[in-house]
């Protein structure tokens, strides 16, 4: 019987973290570094803050215009990102707080608790720019690190008006590691 005809027994990939068996080149295969698990993990970010306009669009058009979620506003957004992180992600927990710069609406982020990350999810403003962004996720580490432990800071903000004059821009100048913690900052949707 060939190994892929054999019940229960697992395929490995030559790039399967889990495979301890020999490689080419006959040495086991390492497990990945925890550089390596962070970037899978902000890839993994990544790849659901530039799907999640896609995914909003489809929602709107629903077979016999039943009713649906729509995006009008942050909170919107919020329960959209928090439906797709449990796609990827068994232990999400959610952080209320208030910080000074939203003068006094609460804002609700995600403790992604097994992957130490902590994930927003923001709906872009006027005049958004690095400067305003980088205050708030400085406030947001500080607020998040002791409270946390968390490792990583990754923040969607949400653009469908496209109020972002150089997307981009703000991303690679916010995208950084800051004391000890990895910030990520994702624009979407990417023109």
């Amino acid at each position: 019987m060939s190994d892929s005809g054999m019940l229960g027994e697992r395929r490995f990939s030559e790039h399967d973290p889990m495979d301890r068996r020999p490689n080419r080149r006959g040495t086991p295969a390492t497990r990945p570094t925890g550089v390596q698990t962070r970037i899978r993990q902000m890839l993994v970010l990544e790849r659901l803050s530039t799907r999640l306009p896609r995914v909003a669009a489809q929602l709107t058009r629903r077979h016999d215009d039943r009713p649906t979620l729509r995006l009008d506003d942050e909170h919107d957004l919020q329960d959209l990102a928090h439906a797709m992180l449990a796609l990827e992600h068994d232990d999400i927990r959610v952080l209320s707080w208030a910080p000074d710069y939203a003068e006094g609406r609460e804002r609700r982020d995600f403790w992604l608790k097994l992957e130490s990350v902590v994930f927003e999810a923001r709906w872009a403003w006027p005049g958004l720019d690095a400067e305003a962004l980088g205050a708030q996720l400085t406030a947001d580490r500080l607020v998040h690190r002791p409270r946390t432990g968390c490792t990583a800071l990754a923040c969607l903000i949400y653009d469908p008006d496209g109020l972002c004059a150089a997307p981009r821009a703000i991303e690679q100048a916010l995208s950084r590691d800051v004391e000890g913690v990895t910030v990520r900052v994702f624009i979407a949707p990417r023109p």
